[in-house]
């Protein structure tokens, strides 16, 4: 498992850019040549398959191991790399209340986070609480009208609610700003 753990390391780096909660999960939990203890194996295998169609049984199994070590984390970094796993399996399990617990919680250290942003309209999507992600995205858009990210969010938003006029409309906004990309024409279209 080691062996296998550091080959996808290797080829797996931190993210970058502005966002310090993106990029993949595995360089959160894993460095190459890590003598971790079995725990340490099964946190960076589930951080490596969290996001994997389909694992979400075998991810579901994890959940209270992982959700403990959560509570119970030792650092302010440990717990954001256990909040980011957890609400990734969240997502996966589809458990909207407890998905927004722990998204709010790193939402509310990252308020600028784009994944953070992400997790909590997941959240608000999985219990159908489009007003309070409408808010959320409105708050940050009259700060920060012009930003392609916040108004594509605006657009998953509108698809989740099943409002597809909103969603053209939103995808209009990217165009008329210039900062749509294919996908967003895609949307339009």
């Amino acid at each position: 498992a080691r062996s296998l753990l550091d080959w996808m390391r290797d080829r797996l780096h931190k993210g970058g850019g502005d966002d310090p909660l993106e990029g993949p999960l595995l360089p959160r939990f894993w460095t190459v040549g890590d003598k971790g203890d079995r725990e340490a194996i099964k946190l960076a295998a589930a951080s490596l398959i969290a996001t994997t169609p389909g694992a979400a049984p075998s991810l579901k199994e994890m959940l209270p191991r992982i959700h403990e070590a959560w509570e119970k984390a030792s650092s302010d970094q440990r717990r954001l790399d256990l909040g980011l796993l957890l609400a990734s399996i969240l997502s996966a399990v589809q458990d909207g209340p407890a998905l927004k617990a722990v998204s709010s919680e790193i939402l509310a250290k990252y308020p600028d986070s784009y994944v953070a942003i992400d997790l909590v309209g997941l959240a608000d999507g999985l219990m159908m609480d489009w007003s309070e992600w409408t808010q959320m995205l409105d708050a940050r858009l009259a700060k920060h009208p012009d930003d392609e990210f916040l108004l594509r969010f605006k657009v998953k938003l509108a698809q989740a609610k099943g409002d597809f006029v909103l969603a053209r409309a939103n995808d209009q906004l990217l165009i008329d700003k210039g900062k749509a990309s294919a996908g967003d024409y895609n949307n339009f279209a």
